[in-house]
């Protein structure tokens, strides 16, 4: 056992000389964890604050704010209507009319009922010391009830009843519009509450969109957006925000509607779907390209330039607002810092960089 023993250790050390020969000769492969420092080549610009220029392009529909589904105060035959679907309408123009002749003929009759009255109230005014067709003839008490026993008061009730039965059966356009979703046809038998037609005025043309909740809270009533038909791109029209809806939806988002100030709209449909440009320079914003931010397990960094330890330093931000070259910063950086916007695509924090601009 001993020779095999002694054997052994002269082979671990004639392996240790070797070892230690080949790392006097060869000092960097004895340094097996000796790494390259890499050194990043990176770019800046300085943070500025001042107003940011907010551009909100987004999409919306059309609508029209007055708009009304017109019914058939009454029932009947309709006898005429003035109604094509596209039709440019005026505020009074007739819209259609019902047969009135069974109520003509209860006018009529109405009005012979009332001479028959007058004259039996005549009578009982002379009765009571008063003179024919002078009410004032007689006290107010005697009056009430001469009025009431002549069968007059009824009578002329059933005249104003049967002359707004009558005015019924006429409908016009309560304001001025395009007609839409013609529903009735000439010689039709309808029933009151029948739809008749839409009536939409393409003077409160709307665009109804919707902004972010941030967003939102940035804008005023009265504020101009710039509006374009999908379909008609080289169309656009101003519009001025008329409605900020005071909730946001479980989405985040706020409904917006701005009214048209173009009144040559008749060419624009109800539902239209739109374009929707708003501009706006939001104050005291610390503002950056928007090329300095990069995604880190899916958050926003922004690296800044350490002057003095020539380091990278690692930022995580919060974006208030962005356009197509820049971004606001509401959280993470502020004015003045050295933002890096070139190189910092595989930067770490405190990664060793040098400055290749002024």
């Amino acid at each position: 056992m001993r020779p095999f023993l002694l054997l052994f250790i002269i082979t671990i050390l004639a392996n240790a000389c070797t070892s230690s020969e080949a790392s006097d000769e060869n000092p960097q492969a004895a340094s097996l964890q000796d790494t390259t420092k890499i050194v990043y080549e990176i770019s800046t610009k300085t943070a500025q604050k001042g107003n940011f220029p907010l551009k909100v392009i987004t999409t919306g529909t059309l609508s029209a704010a007055q708009q009304l589904q017109i019914t058939l105060p009454s029932s009947g035959e309709v006898a005429e209507y003035n109604l094509k679907v596209g039709q440019i309408i005026k505020k009074g123009e007739l819209l259609t009319e019902l047969d009135d002749t069974d109520l003509q003929y209860q006018l009529r009759q109405a009005d012979l009922d009332l001479e028959k009255a007058i004259f039996e109230k005549n009578d009982m005014l002379v009765l009571q010391g008063g003179k024919e067709d002078q009410d004032t003839s007689v006290p107010a008490h005697k009056l009430k009830t001469i009025r009431t026993v002549s069968g007059y008061n009824r009578v002329q009730l059933n005249i104003e009843k049967l002359q707004r039965q009558v005015s019924q059966m006429k409908v016009y356009a309560p304001f001025d519009g395009i007609i839409s979703e013609v529903n009735l046809q000439k010689g039709q038998q309808a029933n009151a509450g029948t739809p008749i037609c839409k009536i939409i005025n393409y003077n409160t043309f709307e665009a109804v969109f919707n902004l972010t909740e941030q967003e939102a809270i940035q804008i005023r009533k009265g504020e101009q957006v710039t509006v374009s038909p999908i379909a008609q791109n080289n169309r656009t029209f101003s519009a001025k925000i008329s409605t900020i809806q005071p909730v946001v939806s479980k989405d985040g988002l706020v409904e917006i509607r701005a009214r048209l100030t173009k009144s040559n709209a008749q060419k624009l449909l109800e539902g239209m779907n739109l374009n929707i440009i708003l501009q706006k320079n939001i104050p005291n914003q610390i503002i950056i390209p928007k090329s300095a931010v990069v995604l880190r397990s899916g958050r926003e960094v922004v690296f800044t330039y350490d002057k003095k330890t020539q380091l990278a330093k690692w930022n995580y931000v919060t974006i208030a607002y962005q356009n197509d070259e820049q971004v606001a910063i509401s959280k993470g950086i502020e004015a003045n810092e050295e933002i890096i916007i070139k190189g910092q695509l595989n930067l770490e924090h405190d990664a060793e960089v040098v400055l290749i601009n002024n």
